[in-house]
């Protein structure tokens, strides 16, 4: 049964909880994202709904999923706090803890200024786009409305507006909103929906595709004692305190990953060498802010995964990379069955590339090109799309010949 009617079905029907939590339960998509759970096409999500004084007709909001304080101003330190069972990513942080540190008052000030330049410049900006006289007046009551926190502060006046918490559950289908007293932060809320979800399982939770890349600096609230196995994982950018911070609710047959997804900052090079990143099956990596496009191709020579991928556009993989990239195999060798997969989001920019690559080398029928390196040749064609992003890929087999 698919895990979210088998999680309403225990919600309904108390007996039959203590059957539910014995059956193995198989999630084909775990995400954890700031104050919500997506498992499959469901998305959970706890936030913060506003209803306003009798008389204010003319204010509006934003989804808004951070917790305020009594005078209506975000707070960051509440979704912090780390309690049993919860996985603390990246608390060693110091960019966060800079921000933490920063007096509330001064951060709260710098936001009035930004609100009150967007006021004054965002209505004309929004008025020369295409979009409604309706939708330019609700972009402009939300900036007014953002605005009201500072004045009732500044007049000691209570603010027009009630806040409650909300649980949103949307799908395919539609989405239900459940209001409730907003009387605690809201992670307290997602971890004790987590707990509903995933304590007291007697087998390990089997899940093929985890998603942490969103959740760069907020802990993943769990119920202590659950147990993961995991597939495929698309993993943040700091991949070192990330896994050492999942590990302890991993099955070791979790390594090594079938798939993993990495994204790569220029600073990382010292976490390349982690054997559960060159133990993967498949390496999917994502450069991020990479000033040199050449860092493209050291990353490439580096790993010795059997099949890995890049995200890349023209300027970041040109036609001299792929040639440094198979003198490197002749030099060194690849290893016969090995692969290489480069996406594109355009499939134009995919097109000129692979045109490059064929105007270069020998080619067959099909109009695939290969290259011969000792003991085979690496075969380059065009690959089909992938996935609901559209991505479009050229494909590099090393076979033997």
């Amino acid at each position: 049964m698919e895990p979210n009617k088998r999680f309403e079905l225990a919600r309904r029907c108390p007996l039959l909880r203590q059957a539910e939590k014995a059956t193995p339960l198989r999630i084909k998509t775990l995400k954890f994202g700031l104050n919500k759970v997506d498992v499959d096409n469901t998305r959970y999500q706890i936030g913060l709904h506003r209803e306003a004084n009798e008389g204010r007709s003319d204010l509006e909001w934003d989804d808004d999923y951070r917790d305020v304080d009594k005078d209506g101003f975000p707070v960051r330190m509440p979704g912090m706090a780390v309690l049993p069972g919860d996985l603390s990513l990246n608390s060693s942080n110091q960019k966060l803890k800079k921000y933490i540190r920063q007096d509330a008052y001064e951060r709260n000030n710098e936001k009035k200024k930004d609100l009150e330049w967007d006021l004054g410049s965002r209505s004309l900006e929004l008025q020369m786009q295409d979009i409604s006289q309706e939708e330019c007046n609700k972009k402009t009551n939300i900036i007014k409305t953002s605005l009201i926190a500072f004045e009732c502060l500044k007049n000691n006046t209570p603010l027009p507006y009630e806040t409650f918490a909300k649980f949103t559950i949307r799908n395919s289908t539609g989405q239900t909103v459940h209001r409730f007293e907003y009387d605690k932060p809201l992670f307290h809320m997602v971890k004790y929906l987590t707990t509903c979800f995933f304590e007291g399982r007697k087998h390990p939770i089997i899940v093929n595709n985890l998603s942490t890349d969103a959740l760069l600096h907020q802990p993943i609230r769990l119920p202590p004692g659950v147990r993961f196995h995991v597939n495929n994982w698309n993993a943040t950018s700091h991949f070192a305190s990330v896994y050492a911070a999942l590990k302890p609710v991993l099955t070791e047959s979790s390594v090594p990953f079938k798939k993993l997804e990495l994204a790569l900052l220029p600073y990382m090079s010292d976490e390349l060498n982690h054997p559960v990143i060159q133990s993967a099956q498949r390496l999917i990596i994502k450069p991020v802010k990479m000033e040199d496009p050449s860092n493209i191709m050291w990353y490439l020579l580096k790993f010795p995964n059997p099949v890995i991928g890049i995200y890349a556009n023209k300027a970041q993989l040109r036609m001299n990379h792929i040639d440094q990239w198979v003198d490197h195999r002749k030099r060194n060798g690849w290893g016969i069955g090995k692969r290489l997969e480069v996406y594109y989001v355009e499939d134009w920019i995919r097109d000129i590339v692979y045109d490059d690559i064929y105007g270069r080398s020998e080619k067959d029928g099909n109009r695939r090109a290969f290259i011969n390196i000792p003991g085979g040749r690496i075969v380059f064609k065009i690959g089909q799309t992938i996935g609901k992003r559209r991505l479009f890929c050229i494909l590099a087999d090393c076979v033997q010949e």
